[in-house]
């Protein structure tokens, strides 16, 4: 397998100095390079023969390469067989495109792999994907913030539509919570320590800072989820683990904040940097949280992304041949394929920043003027693009209108970029697999000031809410108590999900009918989309007695919490069952 010479080259004795833990609460940045990297070469070692990283997080574990200086590109069994970069890009430019809130999570995933995600093929765009989605205030589904977040970290990382992005952030800052968190849905009650870290992170890649409202009293909710036993944070489901943690500290990256700094460290002395790194173990795999001793991949790309990235997502690092490229190459495509593209469009030259995207169709080779006349009968959403007008009567193709916004004579005039060219009145180029066209109203110079513009109606194209990974457990089951006082509860994960990554909980009633469920005994589990497992679960003493070793039975209920690694939605699933002695 084939490894970054940064990786290599540490030093063994400064390695497992670092993972046997930090001598001070601060983790120098020797020792968080040197955990990164050992945690990269355990991913690496996952690897199958066919390029994939694993079942459970595996395509955004390029992030997690990328930030330990590892190029997707450069990571595969044998040279006869496919990168990691080869599989995800087959993979979403074939047989299993990305859709929902995955497209965003793509954008940051593919850009760290060095993919050109708005090139993936003649077929598949992840920016114009991103920009069908936008409805003039929010992306995806109404009801949900999470989509929101990242669509705004994808789009700034990919840095081709980015200017939408201010507008974006107004929808996030009315999803957050009362308690100063966020969730994964718009109007949630109360905060969610991974959404919260993202949702900051989201404002800051939009333009906030440390101390913009929102991103404080979001600040605030996080130093109030810490834990000064072990400077982690607790997520309210799943208590102090890698994700949640991990995630809140790339919420602090993002907006230039130290995640090692006096605020974050705890009056026992630890920070969030020595928690993740007690949950390191020597192989170079995390754990998810402290009582769980099961390499976990996911917990390990977030790990590492969260010792010694920036943020959410990543760069492309250098290749291990610098003769090799960064970002792969776009594939050839013959002229005259229709292709999706993105369309920018500012209609308000009082205000920066564009108010609509929109994704619409054109061949390949075609005059961007005549792409852009037809562009009113392919945009998505519906009505993104109710009318265009191009004018080429003198000669040089223009628009002098959009949406019914008609250009201001002496005052403002649509100006036209092509792939981020200088913007100009004229329309010049031809459109390419991937473009991104920019129309915007533009104040003359030396001329009056234009005249405030309606507001454009929002596109109407309803959103369907996303399939969320949600834990099945079988009904009535009978589950008899084994050596160690441990049940094996079935569990499966839905296919058609990002997998399945949460805890398993049996609770009875000590006192019997009627009275409190009290939880007997706790159990992590992390299981790929279409996978089922027996989860071990340990018994507390008192439900473990009231079985015992006689034919005697007790009624429980189990749950199953799970976090959905695409949306961050928390799942709840209960059934009842019956535990029996020992015969």
């Amino acid at each position: 397998m084939q490894r970054s010479s940064a990786a290599v080259a540490l030093a063994t004795g400064a390695l497992f100095a670092c993972l046997a833990g930090p001598a001070s609460a601060e983790v120098t940045d020797d020792q968080a390079r040197a955990a990164a990297a050992k945690g990269a070469e355990w991913i690496q070692s996952q690897q199958s023969a066919d390029g994939a990283l694993g079942a459970f997080g595996g395509d955004w574990a390029m992030i997690g390469l990328a930030n330990a200086g590892v190029h997707a590109a450069d990571v595969r069994t044998s040279a006869a067989n496919p990168s990691a970069q080869d599989f995800y890009l087959a993979d979403w430019a074939g047989a299993f495109p990305l859709e929902g809130t995955s497209i965003y999570r793509g954008l940051l995933a593919g850009h760290a792999g060095g993919i050109a995600t708005a090139k993936l093929s003649a077929s598949e765009n992840l920016l114009a994907k991103t920009a069908g989605e936008f409805d003039g205030e929010q992306f995806g589904a109404t009801g949900l913030v999470n989509d929101d977040i990242f669509a705004v970290l994808g789009i700034e990382r990919a840095g081709a539509i980015s200017s939408i992005s201010a507008r974006a952030a107004g929808f996030i800052r009315k999803a957050q919570a009362s308690d100063g968190g966020w969730s994964f849905g718009a109007s949630a009650g109360a905060g969610d320590t991974d959404m919260t870290g993202a949702a900051i992170a989201s404002l800051c890649a939009a333009g906030a800072s440390a101390g913009d409202a929102h991103v404080a009293a979001g600040l605030d909710f996080l130093e109030s989820v810490q834990n000064d036993a072990n400077g982690g944070f607790d997520s309210t489901f799943f208590g102090s683990n890698a994700d949640s943690t991990a995630w809140a500290v790339d919420g602090l990256r993002a907006c230039g904040i130290d995640p090692q700094g006096p605020r974050w460290t705890t009056a026992s002395g630890n920070t969030p940097l020595d928690f993740l790194l007690t949950l390191q173990k020597a192989s170079g795999a995390f754990r998810w949280t402290p009582g769980d001793d099961a390499d976990n991949l996911y917990s390990t790309q977030n790990g590492i992304t969260a010792l010694v990235g920036d943020g959410f997502g990543a760069e492309p690092p250098a290749r291990v041949d610098p003769a090799d490229p960064v970002v792969r190459p776009a594939p050839d495509v013959p002229a005259g394929t229709r292709v999706p593209l993105t369309l920018v469009l500012d209609h308000d030259p009082a205000t920066p920043g564009a108010d609509r995207i929109c994704s619409f169709t054109g061949a390949v080779a075609a005059p961007a003027a005549e792409v852009l006349a037809q562009a009113g009968s392919t945009a998505a959403p519906a009505g993104c693009v109710s009318s265009l007008t191009v004018d080429a009567a003198a000669g040089d193709a223009r628009v002098t209108s959009v949406n019914g916004v008609g250009e201001q004579p002496g005052s403002a005039v649509w100006t036209a970029s092509l792939d981020e060219a200088p913007a100009a009145v004229s329309i010049a180029g031809q459109v390419q697999l991937g473009s991104v066209v920019a129309l915007s109203l533009s104040p003359v110079q030396g001329g009056p000031a234009p005249a405030p513009q309606q507001p454009i109606p929002m596109s109407q194209s309803p959103q369907p809410e996303p399939v969320v990974a949600r834990a099945s457990l079988k009904r009535r089951a009978v589950l008899r108590l084994g050596r160690g006082g441990r049940v094996r509860v079935p569990v499966g994960c839905p296919r058609g999900v990002g997998g399945c990554q949460g805890t398993l909980a049996v609770k009875f009633r000590p006192a019997g009918p009627g009275g409190a469920l009290r939880a007997a005994g706790r159990a992590p589990f992390t299981l790929g989309a279409g996978e089922s497992a027996s989860v071990s679960v340990r018994l507390g003493r008192r439900l473990r007695a009231r079985v015992g070793s006689s034919r005697r039975s007790q009624r429980v209920r189990i749950e199953a919490i799970v976090r959905d690694p695409a949306t961050g939605t928390i799942a709840l699933t209960r059934v009842l069952a019956t535990i029996t002695g020992r015969r």
